[in-house]
């Protein structure tokens, strides 16, 4: 079996459960009455996987994909009533989702939820903190970014009391998901994503004044804590570290892209891509 991870519908990629299908097809099942002999759903769910396989290969399906594909696999079965009642499960949980998240960005528009910081300080939130956030990523870049549908997008994946860090890795799904769209967005991803790692390892991104000097100080600090840790090759501790930590170019990793799925696909069969650099 291929399959091993799944993208949710807010972008994230986790690990594939197929006890999830299962679940989902007994209740179907016992929505309708439908008898089902042992080991019936173990094997629907083995029919499932074949498909997406099949269908997909090394590409991580979405949700909605694999809910698609166990609707046909029911059909194809003649279980014409399971799969009316596993579409009436599927509508019934998009509306549960559709309500929550108009009840959650009217609270947004309301300033009404809250955020916990990296230093564990619970304060409002504040959609223009992250407008700043994508404006700043965005400079130098050749072509326009929808902002405003970055942001949107963002707020689906909110919820009362998130973390900032949470915050950031929402922002980067919701860009990641435009790649295919324009190009422009793998490069804005490939910033949001070094920007969150800068502020998880250095404690500041970018835009805060204190990032350059930052950037710099911690360099001989890692090397030498990489040579304690034994992972990395003491005779670099013969260079003047502080001279090379001068040296150091502190926006060197704003061209760098996210590879768009093709891109990927190319690079898996041994094709050339300037997505690596």
């Amino acid at each position: 079996m291929r399959i091993a991870k799944v993208k949710k519908r807010n972008g994230s990629v986790v690990d594939f459960d197929r006890g999830r299908i299962e679940r989902a097809i007994e209740k179907a099942c016992v929505a309708t009455g439908a008898e089902m002999a042992s080991g019936s759903y173990a094997s629907i769910a083995d029919d499932v996987i074949r498909v997406l396989d099949r269908k997909h290969g090394e590409r991580t399906p979405g949700v909605e994909e694999i809910q698609d594909v166990v609707e046909m696999t029911l059909a194809e079965r003649g279980l014409f009533e399971v799969a009316k009642a596993y579409i009436l499960y599927r509508r019934e949980h998009a509306e549960t989702r559709m309500h929550r998240q108009e009840n959650l960005l009217e609270r947004i528009e309301r300033r009404d939820i809250h955020v916990r910081k990296r230093s564990g300080e619970r304060a409002a939130f504040d959609p223009l903190e992250i407008k700043e956030a994508i404006a700043d990523c965005c400079r130098g870049l050749e072509e326009p970014v929808d902002i405003d549908g970055v942001i949107r997008d963002t707020k689906r994946s909110l919820y009362d009391g998130v973390n900032t860090s949470d915050i950031d890795l929402a922002l980067i799904m919701a860009v990641r998901a435009r790649i295919e769209r324009d190009p422009v967005y793998s490069t804005l991803a490939a910033r949001l994503l070094s920007n969150k790692l800068y502020k998880e390892v250095l404690g500041v991104g970018r835009s805060d004044p204190e990032f350059g000097s930052g950037y710099r100080g911690r360099f001989a600090d890692t090397i030498r804590a990489g040579v304690a840790a034994g992972t990395i090759d003491p005779r670099l501790l013969e260079f003047d570290l502080e001279r090379m930590a001068a040296a150091l170019n502190s926006t060197s990793g704003c061209g760098w892209r996210w590879a768009s799925r093709w891109e990927k696909h190319a690079i898996a069969r041994g094709g050339p891509s300037d997505s690596t650099r």
